[in-house]
């Protein structure tokens, strides 16, 4: 059947209307959906009459999986169907364009990678955690809608039709060679580290206009990526930050242990290393102009969103082979210097201080990040050094870093990998440099125990800015156990820290102990547990009777439904279905005491002795999430107890008030994005219990001063 002989047809509830784009993998048509009257792409896979069933079934399954993807930087999947011997994906349709396209028109300005980047990174971490291995991370699979958000598109498809042998060879490799991981072209298992591998490739492609590797054949190019060494990105563009160089080959490990074990990991990292630079180019990613819809073929006709290769019409690469180098004992600075406007006296003293690096035979790191003492590590091409226990970040998603507004000497900020809370981030500027024969060190202390934790030494470039990176091997929620950091000088890293307190940065132990409540243990959880994981339990238990009941359109089956939700709730065991025996089927906890308790604990905070302006202001970022889930909670308990007033006959047809009392747990939980920019945020009306995590967190941020610790007290 061809392509355009679908044009016209329906599908179910589809009506196909143009041709978007082809490729190995699928087709792309535009349609329109008449009952709600919006457009929609349609992901059409190749008719195979004499199909498997095995794959027809295998195919509904991961329709399903994907469809369950939901995340603000994740293209969502509506639902799918079959028609005849065609099976069909449809997917929401974005006006906008796809990051390919961007891509063409050259490299982009720091700031649109990092966004970019964070982005993706967000989607693909909570798909990994929901299992899911995307296989396919490419510029054609990832949208930009035209507020300038990134949607990553096509979970799944690789994996469903690489599980068909009609369309693809028998053990043949599913994906794009110029994005595939090594293991993938070895025919190793794939994994989570395989998607971050291609979004360094992406990453790459974004900063210098090109891939990393280049050949006549795809088969040529993947295997470049198994034996060619991970080449410098700084030789391509000399002028991009120098710590950037470290990043880029661990990101691209040939290993996939020696990766990032998060995409999120890699984003803060990339984050971290380009620094300030990121305000010197503030530019979001430059306009396509024309209508660009989800998958559109590109201007050069290679089609969005398939598996076929085609050579991309992009900035060709070098004809000579890259070289590798590992030391930038060369003009980087000089570069960063001729750029910068300063005003003529701070040029000559940044010259001078170029001329002593540029006669200094020992390799340069501009930023180091360790979570054991070590020495400099220059970019190296295994993907072993430079940022490496890097940490999450997602636009407030997985561990709130916010870098901005620090102290004159910087901040440290709180974020989570492998567990909630379990990775610092250390971000110092301004910094003189340490003595001959001594080094900076970090550490997190307790001022109540005066407990330490070592994070690390801590490197700086010639201008006295550097960063470092530590997760904790133990996975301890770090703010709910130290309330403060300090930068001591001394010979080598030790076990302990020195008296000489170069910096450091306090708060009042009344927050450590509020994010121990809030995070990691209270009386008053489950089985002693945290507050938050109290109140997500019990939101969950309403969540499942709220729905299991949904088919019973009576009355004693609504009333017995709001008896369990309601009390579950509130924590209260009330009879609303009058069969004289009231049940709460929950932990005895309840989201409304939580909540209050929650609401206590920001209160100390906010009122502790020497209270630092920030924290007070990121206590207030905190609380909207806690209003907004007891306004959703409220609404919710008023919604069921109007059932009260139902008769018989108006309880069969409450679908309606049974369908938004639905809606309503789900913001209790979940949060709504209510201005529609494709984030929930710290706002009124936003973000939920979900984000009580994330943004719990910006409570541990800490402004680097001069000096040792004061007595917060007397502040």
């Amino acid at each position: 059947m061809s392509t355009s002989s679908l044009i016209g047809r329906q599908f179910g509830k589809y009506k196909i209307l143009e041709l978007l784009g082809k490729g190995g993998m699928a087709t792309v048509y535009k349609a329109f959906q008449e009952d709600i009257n919006r457009y929609v792409a349609v992901k059409v896979l190749p008719p195979q009459p004499d199909r498997d069933p095995q794959f027809i079934e295998r195919f509904q399954l991961e329709a399903q999986t994907i469809a369950r993807l939901q995340h603000p930087h994740i293209l969502p999947v509506y639902d799918y169907g079959s028609e005849g011997d065609i099976l069909y994906l449809i997917m929401a349709f974005v006006q906008g364009g796809s990051l390919a396209d961007r891509i063409r028109q050259g490299p982009a300005p720091l700031k649109a990678v990092d966004r970019v980047l964070k982005h993706v990174a967000g989607a693909l971490d909570f798909a990994h955690r929901q299992g899911i291995v995307h296989r396919d991370i490419k510029p054609e699979n990832i949208l930009i809608d035209r507020e300038g958000h990134a949607l990553l598109a096509d979970f799944g498809i690789a994996k469903i039709v690489g599980g068909d042998s009609k369309l693809t060879a028998t053990g043949g490799i599913v994906g794009t060679p110029m994005y595939l991981a090594p293991e993938q072209t070895k025919g190793l298992p794939v994994t989570a580290q395989a998607d971050i591998y291609a979004l360094g490739i992406v990453v790459y492609e974004m900063l210098t206009g090109q891939g990393p590797y280049s050949a006549d054949t795809p088969m040529q190019v993947a295997l470049k990526h198994v034996m060619e060494p991970v080449p410098d990105i700084l030789t391509v563009r000399p002028n991009l930050p120098p710590a950037l160089g470290p990043v880029m080959a661990k990101v691209m490990a040939k290993e996939p242990e020696n990766r990032y074990q998060s995409a999120a990991q890699f984003a803060e990292a990339f984050t971290l290393a380009i620094g300030d630079q990121a305000s010197t180019t503030d530019l979001d990613l430059p306009e396509v102009t024309g209508q660009l819809q989800a998958y559109q073929t590109g201007h050069t006709g290679m089609p969005v969103g398939t598996m076929g290769y085609a050579a991309p019409s992009r900035t060709p690469p070098p004809s000579q082979p890259i070289q590798i180098i590992t030391s930038s004992n060369d003009n980087r600075l000089m570069i960063i210097v001729a750029g910068a406007a300063f005003m003529f006296l701070a040029i000559i003293i940044i010259a001078l201080l170029v001329v002593i690096v540029l006669n200094d035979d020992s390799p340069q790191t501009i930023i180091q990040a360790t979570n054991v003492p070590s020495t400099s590590v220059a970019a190296s091409n295994d993907g072993g050094g430079g940022l490496a226990a890097a940490t999450p970040t997602t636009q407030m998603g997985i561990g709130a870093v916010d870098t901005n507004n620090s102290g004159e000497f910087g901040r440290l900020s709180f974020s989570s990998d492998k567990a909630r809370g379990d990775t610092v981030n250390l971000r110092v500027m301004n910094l003189a440099p340490p003595s001959d024969g001594e080094i900076y060190t970090a550490w997190l202390v307790n001022t109540m125990n005066d407990e330490t934790l070592p994070l690390g030494e801590v490197t700086l470039d010639p201008l006295g800015n550097g960063a470092l990176v530590f997760s904790d091997e133990d996975g301890r929620t770090l703010p709910a156990a130290y309330n403060a950091v300090i930068i001591t000088r001394q010979p080598e890293m030790g076990d302990a820290p020195s008296d000489d307190v170069m910096y450091s940065a306090q708060l009042p132990i009344e927050v450590t102990e509020a994010l121990r409540e809030i995070l990691v243990e209270s009386e008053n959880g489950i089985e002693g547990g945290s507050l938050l994981d109290a109140a997500l339990a019990e939101a969950d238990l309403a969540t499942r009777h709220t729905s299991l009941d949904h088919a019973a359109f009576n009355l004693g089956g609504l009333l017995a439904r709001t008896e369990h939700t309601v009390n579950i709730l509130l924590n209260t065991r009330d009879d609303y279905d009058g069969n004289d025996t009231p049940e709460n089927p929950g932990f005895g906890i309840g989201v409304a005491p939580t909540l209050d308790r929650i609401e206590a604990e920001l209160n100390t905070v906010a009122n502790a002795p020497g209270v630092p302006t920030h924290l007070q202001s990121d206590v207030e970022r905190v609380r909207p999430c806690v209003q907004n889930a007891r306004q959703a909670m409220n609404e919710l308990i008023e919604l069921e107890r109007g059932w009260l007033q139902l008769t018989s006959e108006a309880a069969v047809n409450a679908e309606d008030e049974v369908v938004e009392s639905v809606n309503l747990i789900t913001t209790l939980i979940e949060g709504t994005d209510l201005n529609r920019n494709g984030r929930i945020e710290p706002f009124p009306g936003e973000c939920g219990l979900q984000q009580l995590e994330d943004f719990s967190l910006l409570l541990g941020n800490m402004d680097i001063e001069e000096g040792g610790l004061r007595d917060a007290s007397t502040e």
